[in-house]
Formats: structure tokens, sequence, C-alpha cells
């Protein structure tokens, strides 16, 4: 798999996916990338955590425990880019909730990484 660049900025990448698969994955891609990542099963954590405000980048699943759309609202507020990933269009995303870019799982791998250089970029 080759390397995608953000300049020479590592950044650090929270994926919020209920699937272990998923998230081992998207590490692995990530992590071959330069990128370091933090991890977590559910929608549902602690706000303001400190290893909350230290992502570039979050990707968050649509469909997993907790509220997934209030975390991409919190984020979105934050002004850190986020990255929707779902089985479904944008279209079920409420408006509001929606991220920078959304990505249709599943995900080819360069896709996610040309992606997340992409939305790092704008920050």
């Amino acid at each position: 798999m080759a390397e995608v660049e953000v300049g020479s900025k590592n950044l650090h990448v929270g994926i919020f996916d209920d699937e272990s698969a998923v998230r081992n994955i998207f590490r692995q891609a990530l992590e071959l990338s330069g990128h370091t990542t933090w991890e977590s099963e559910r929608a549902n954590v602690t706000r303001g955590h400190h290893l909350l405000d230290s992502l570039d980048v979050v990707i968050i699943d649509v469909d997993m425990p907790g509220d997934s759309h209030d975390l991409a609202r919190y984020f979105k507020e934050k002004g850190t880019p986020v990255i929707r990933c779902s089985s479904h269009e944008e279209s079920a995303i409420p408006e509001d909730a929606r991220g920078d870019r959304h990505l249709l799982k599943p995900v080819r791998l360069k896709t996610l990484q040309e992606t997340v250089a992409a939305v790092a970029r704008k920050r």
C-alpha cells in the first residue's frame, strides 16, 4: 500500500466504529501513511477529554452505539475535520451532523488515505 503524505505533518486520527475489524483495517492503513490513531467502539465518549482535543481528523461511523450524530456535531463545532462513514448514502444523515466528506462502506484503503489527507489540508 502506497503512502499518502500530508506535507511533512503526521496526523492524529480518531476512528469511531463499533466494528473492531473496520477499526483495525483503518488503523493499519493510516499508520502506513505515517499517522497515529486513537479508537473508540462507541460514540458516547467523554467530551473535553484531552485525547479528543488532540485529534486532527476524525472518522465516525454512522450506525454505532451512542449518538454518532452528536459526536460529529461536537467535532464540527471544534473545527476538527469530520469524515462520516457508513453503508448508507449521506442523505440519511441529518444535515447538521454530516461531515466534510462521506465514505460508503466498503471503503477502499487508498480512498481512505486520500480522504484523510484532503480534509486535513483544509484545516
